[in-house]
């Protein structure tokens, strides 16, 4: 693991999630430090973090979970399958959620929550949060159950949250020294949107004396200013009759409290007013600054929405330094992140399952070679279903060309990403081993008989599963005189429009992207130097 995160005191351990929206069945296991979570969209990434949140914060999205339960926490294929059940006339179970956040004994705070109360039977610290029917609308729910043609919802208003720690005792709020952190790229353009989270990183800078102090003021100040200025106005109201009692206050319930009536500013400038990037930078630093005993865990989703090239690096570069002895727990889109913080922190979600990468299977020189290389398209090959990985532009259109006019096919239609990663296929080839990836690497021989770059390849390759495909040395160096090679000079000299006396093999290698360019777009039929029919063969085979 990335050595540059000091030694965590306390973790998350496990996660595991029943019938909570995209997770039928979820069981993660979280490195100790830093956790980065990739997938296509809609793959479960921001779910693992709500999960998190809501089991150890109890609010959703920064609503109380029991204002905010509705049908659609459900998993839906688990509904669709229940409802299906009942109408047929079976007597099945109701679908419930379990949701349960395991900790390390030595987790600040997780003292009292210690217990076998859960579904491992593990004696742990811990959190459990269960979506169940409510006792006290047994009778209710019963009633709605004899109809015949239920609707594809559960009746959540029939049901409650029951949540508890591991010792079996029910809590009602984030339990006293169990501290996490929320941070997400939302942005706001109105004081009333500045959202719960950031009001609660501003609210813990403040103590329980002086905020008990503010309340008083800000009280005694609406109370002032009701009997004040307001009951100058009322007597108004009051003299022109017919009024049946109507007046002005100042708000007193708990709308009104003191931390919502307060704007967080930035040198004088409402924070609903600062810039997006401003605003997304200003809430990580918040998360990051706070001690790590009051915050053990943050969870940080997508930091490089609303973000420059530069600004997203100061971000980075500002949550290495400030994690402390912190467990991380990072969704993105982006390579640059997740080669910054560390390849080897990888967990990849893919239908709703995850897959962590395995200890000590990308070498500490390529996770250097990445941090330092941060461009280099970790993230698109990670998700790829099948990768072919070529050297440029050119090799890339080529490949694309030859694939459809081979197969008939688009690579993308058959979920294959073709991508340049220029002369890097040696660390493709490992990055896909340690996935599990499909993996082709076409690239030039540049001199070299094939077998000296297999052989420096190694174990790397696997037959049918990780192959490295290189045009003979009779071809030439590069793709452009194996091209050459295997077609008939005037053919190619008409595709590209040259003079009778242009030398076509010369112009190609100094034009390499603009003649593949003219070569994907010409309809004329070419041939194909044979390892690139080799490699679209191995990448079309399922």
């Amino acid at each position: 693991m990335n050595q540059s995160f000091c030694h965590n005191q306390g973790m998350i351990t496990r996660v595991k999630a029943t019938n909570y929206r995209c997770f039928q069945q979820l069981d993660f296991e979280p490195n100790e430090h830093v956790n980065i979570i990739v997938g296509d969209n809609e793959a479960g990434k921001s779910t693992i973090l709500e999960i998190i949140a809501l089991v150890i914060g109890g609010r959703a999205r920064g609503r109380w979970a029991v204002d905010d339960l509705n049908p659609y926490w459900f998993n839906q294929a688990i509904v669709k399958h229940y409802v299906e059940e009942h109408r047929s006339g079976q007597n099945p179970d109701l679908p419930l959620i379990d949701l349960e956040v395991y900790l390390s004994v030595n987790t600040p705070g997780s003292e009292r929550l210690r217990g076998i109360h859960n579904s491992n039977g593990e004696d742990c610290p811990g959190l459990r949060m269960r979506i169940v029917p409510d006792p006290d609308r047994l009778e209710e729910l019963a009633e709605y159950l004899r109809h015949e043609n239920l609707p594809e919802l559960i009746p959540t208003d029939l049901f409650m949250t029951d949540w508890r720690d591991f010792s079996g005792e029910k809590i009602t709020r984030q339990p006293r020294g169990l501290g996490f952190a929320t941070v997400n790229m939302n942005t706001v353009s109105n004081s009333s949107g500045v959202d719960y989270k950031l009001r609660q990183l501003l609210r813990d800078f403040v103590t329980p004396q002086e905020s008990a102090l503010i309340a008083l003021e800000h009280r005694k100040a609406r109370a002032d200013i009701t009997s004040g200025i307001l009951g100058e106005v009322n007597n108004r109201i009051e003299a022109e009759g017919e009024s049946f009692g109507v007046g002005l206050q100042m708000d007193q319930s708990a709308n009104a409290n003191w931390d919502v009536s307060v704007t967080p500013h930035i040198d004088d400038t409402p924070f609903s007013l600062l810039g997006h990037g401003r605003q997304v930078a200003t809430k990580i630093a918040l998360s990051m600054s706070r001690s790590a005993e009051r915050t053990q865990f943050v969870l940080v989703e997508e930091p490089e929405n609303h973000l420059s090239h530069t600004e997203l690096m100061k971000v980075l570069d500002s949550i290495k330094s400030l994690s402390g002895g912190r467990q991380l727990f990072i969704t993105t889109h982006s390579s640059f992140v997740l080669n910054r913080l560390g390849f080897d922190a990888l967990h990849l979600m893919h239908n709703a399952q995850i897959t962590p990468l395995a200890v000590g299977a990308i070498s500490a020189d390529t996770i250097k070679y990445f941090q330092r290389q941060s461009g280099y398209d970790t993230l698109r090959l990670a998700i790829a279903g099948k990768a072919v990985v070529v050297e440029g532009p050119s090799d890339e259109m080529i490949f694309n060309l030859a694939f459809q006019r081979l197969t008939g096919k688009d690579p993308r239609a058959c979920g294959i990403d073709v991508i340049a990663l220029g002369t890097r296929g040696k660390r493709a080839l490992e990055l896909a081993k340690a996935l599990g990836k499909k993996i082709a690497v076409l690239r030039d021989n540049d001199g070299e008989d094939p077998s000296h770059w297999r052989t420096q390849a190694g174990d790397l390759i696997q037959s049918g599963q990780r192959e490295m495909f290189i045009g003979d040395i009779a071809g030439g160096r590069t793709l452009e005189p194996q091209l050459f090679s295997a077609n008939d000079e005037t053919t190619l000299r008409d595709v590209l429009g040259l003079a009778a006396d242009a030398d076509v093999l010369d112009y190609m290698l100094k034009n390499k992207t603009e003649s593949a360019w003219v070569i994907s777009n010409s309809g004329q039929q070419l041939n194909w130097p044979t390892y690139i029919i080799d490699a679209v063969a191995f990448a079309n085979v399922n």
